[in-house]
């Protein structure tokens, strides 16, 4: 683990063409006797007993631009990765979309670019994706919401404010509105339907 990310540093370092120097690097297993190689290595402070195996660099590095971008150069390489993992049968990315949104809707409701960034994709590349595969985001949030509604209304532990906070939305009445959309009830009718069975149509 070290060495991945002592490799990783350099090349970084190789990337931006000058020295980076990390806040700090954590790991997860305990400090050994003598803990002088680590930060000779790295230079900075190394911390152990982490959650993680993670390198902390700051916001001014992550944010450099690079030397040797070249837009061009980088749109052709984009679209020859596209074409491997295409003939690799990876999963299509309108399902990585509704996983990536599930994961962030409990913090409120995603944004593409925050969810292009979480899979390692510029804003837009994921658009161009989403419309070769006939999808919009704005649909696919949508869906994954509905489904994870269907989930969350059926478990009696969750409460509906409760469900409402999960699936992302800034106040109950907007999930009582998309609940009507989805299932031609509020979401209280809804849940007592799934409990009790359909309700008999009066004659």
């Amino acid at each position: 683990m070290e060495y991945a990310l002592l490799t990783t540093l350099v090349q970084c370092q190789w990337l931006i063409r000058r020295e980076l120097h990390p806040l700090a690097m954590e790991f997860v297993y305990a400090a050994p006797a003598d803990d002088r190689p680590h930060r000779e290595a790295f230079g900075c402070d190394v911390r152990f007993n982490a959650v993680a195996n993670r390198m902390l660099i700051s916001a001014a590095d992550l944010a450099m631009p690079l030397p040797t971008h070249h837009a061009t150069l980088g749109e052709m390489q984009e679209h020859l990765l596209d074409d491997q993992l295409d003939l690799l049968g990876q999963t299509t990315t309108s399902s990585l979309v509704c996983a990536e949104i599930a994961r962030r809707l409990q913090h409120g409701e995603p944004r593409r670019q925050d969810v292009a960034s979480g899979l390692g994709l510029a804003e837009r590349t994921l658009q161009r994706r989403l419309q070769e595969e006939s999808e919009s985001f704005q649909s696919l949030l949508d869906r994954t919401r509905r489904e994870l509604a269907q989930q969350y209304l059926a478990e009696e532990r969750h409460t509906l404010t409760a469900v409402a906070d999960m699936l992302g939305f800034v106040d109950s009445s907007n999930f009582f509105r998309a609940c009507k959309r989805w299932f031609g009830v509020p979401p209280a009718q809804y849940r007592a339907r799934i409990w009790d069975g359909p309700t008999p149509l009066a004659a």
